[in-house]
């Protein structure tokens, strides 16, 4: 599996081949499908123990062609990083971009979407509404959910640049209430049953299903219907929303609403928007999408994957604030993109 290359779990491997000095030879097919009846991703791996030159001989083969001529590249262990992962395709190239200024996950936090384990059962489109509840059907029967106790929430993979969040918005039933101090805390039993007394006949009815969680221990849950995990439950004001797998350059959707949940996508997150501002338009950029396609995870029919370890050491210019104003000016996306190049070449 060519996934050792990046993933957390390959750091061990990737440390013991480091420090062992090992002569390797890689053939990496990337997305390539090398064996149809599986969906796997490989590479040609040859290690040779009596040589201990200190080097990777890389090449990349996307077509699986083994009959033209091999040209590898040779990158010395010493300038590949064991911890973060290996810059193997375009090596010099690549790293650029992650010298270029503050790694991505040091600018700003992201969070994965909310885990509730059985998101037919929260997560709904309301059939119908008045005043007071959503409809929603389930089988053949209709059930009334209280409007207080439900959140806005949106997939962001399915986001697009014709999408708004108001077209795909969905609602989610929210069995929590926010402390002062900023924590969701589960709403208790006998407060659901006399205030939201419809949603918990709803769930109670879905009662089997729920305790089915978790390969069963959603029995063992100290409330029954409580989500299966507390990730994402509150998050920061301004969120700027992207799929996990795109094919293409991105387009992000930037969101002012602390309530709007989040699941499947992702987002970064922040209590300043001009932080979210800028990162769009880089994580929107050609430039990015070029770092994307060099190093990042591949998938069939062209998608690359946009989850932590693929992004989280691509960096962001340390602007000046002169900079910052005259990014945040463009809105036209070959401006951006020529303003941005210059920040990810090597500075000579």
């Amino acid at each position: 599996m060519n996934s050792f290359f990046r993933s957390v779990n390959g750091r061990a491997v990737r440390k013991f081949f480091s420090d062992s000095g090992f002569d390797i030879t890689l053939i990496d097919f990337r997305d390539h499908q090398m064996f149809r009846s599986r969906n796997t991703y490989t590479c040609l791996f040859f290690l040779d123990k009596s040589i201990r030159n200190h080097t990777v001989h890389y090449m990349l083969n996307e077509t699986g062609d083994l009959t033209r001529e091999q040209i590898f590249n040779n990158i010395e262990y010493d300038k590949l990083n064991d911890f973060q992962g290996w810059l193997l395709n375009s090596h010099e190239k690549a790293l650029h971009f992650e010298s270029a200024g503050i790694p991505i996950r040091k600018y700003c936090s992201s969070r994965h979407g909310i885990a509730t384990l059985c998101n037919d059962i929260y997560i709904f489109m309301p059939v119908k509404e008045d005043e007071v509840y959503y409809y929603i059907k389930k089988k053949d029967a209709t059930y009334c959910i209280e409007k207080n106790i439900c959140r806005d929430i949106v997939n962001s993979n399915r986001l697009n640049s014709e999408t708004a969040i108001q077209a795909i918005a969905e609602k989610v039933i929210f069995p929590y209430l926010i402390s002062q101090d900023g924590k969701a805390c589960i709403i208790d039993e006998d407060i659901m049953k006399t205030e939201y007394p419809k949603t918990y006949a709803y769930l109670k009815s879905q009662r089997e299903t729920l305790y089915a969680r978790d390969k069963g221990n959603g029995e063992k849950y100290p409330v029954w219907y409580q989500y299966g995990r507390t990730q994402s439950l509150t998050m920061p004001r301004y969120k700027l929303f992207f799929p996990k797998i795109a094919d293409k350059p991105l387009n992000c959707i930037l969101c002012d609403d602390k309530n709007l949940l989040l699941y499947n996508g992702m987002a970064f997150v922040s209590d300043n928007m001009q932080t979210l501002q800028i990162l769009k338009r880089i994580i929107e950029s050609t430039v990015f999408w070029e770092y994307i396609t060099l190093n990042s995870k591949p998938y069939s029919a062209g998608y690359y994957a946009l989850s932590g370890i693929n992004i989280k050491n691509f960096c962001i210019p340390d602007f000046d604030e002169k900079a910052i104003m005259t990014l945040l000016s463009f809105n036209d996306k070959n401006d951006i993109d020529n303003f941005l190049r210059p920040y990810y070449r090597e500075n000579t």
